[in-house]
Order: C-alpha cells, then sequence, then structure tokens
C-alpha cells in the first residue's frame, strides 16, 4: 500500500505555528539548552501513573488468558474491514 508524505505540507492558510522557536542558548549541534530545561521541569511534574500502568500491564501480560480469544477476533474482524475498506475492496 503506498504511503503519500506530506513533507511538502506548508501547513494551513492564516494559522499560526505551535512550534516554538528557541532565542537563547542555542549550542553548536542546534540543541537549546532553555527548551531542555523546560522539557525537564515538565517531566519532574508528570505523576506518577505511568508506574502504575506499567505494573498493570505486567499483571495482565502474565495472565495466559489475556486478551481473551473473543475479543482478539473481534479486534482482527474489525481491522479486516477497515484494510479491505482502504483497498477499495
Amino acid at each position: 500500500m503506498p504511503v503519500d508524505s506530506n513533507k511538502e505540507c506548508r501547513g494551513v492558510p492564516g494559522t499560526r505555528s505551535r512550534r516554538k522557536t528557541c532565542k537563547t542558548q542555542v549550542a553548536k549541534d542546534g540543541v537549546c539548552m532553555k527548551e531542555i530545561e523546560h522539557l525537564k521541569g515538565r517531566l519532574e511534574q508528570t505523576p506518577e501513573v505511568r508506574a502504575v500502568k506499567v505494573t498493570w500491564a505486567k499483571v495482565l501480560l502474565s495472565d495466559p488468558s489475556y486478551p481473551q480469544d473473543a475479543a482478539l477476533s473481534r479486534v482482527a474482524e474489525v481491522l479486516s474491514k477497515n484494510f479491505e475498506t482502504a483497498r477499495g475492496e
């Protein structure tokens, strides 16, 4: 199935980009230290929800009956129908 890239996409006319530009402390390799510090601060503020999710995922994966065969069959059916629709069949 061919996939068209959107590298030539210029965005939607009349809208502004959300991308912030760093005007200070840009190293020779183009890394913006101000942006890195901002991201580190955001990471430190992130709640510990992910650790709980990882633990829950490990519990589910250790269960040989997860996911149930009926659920897998339904997902496979939906994927199959969507694939056929995308191909125009």
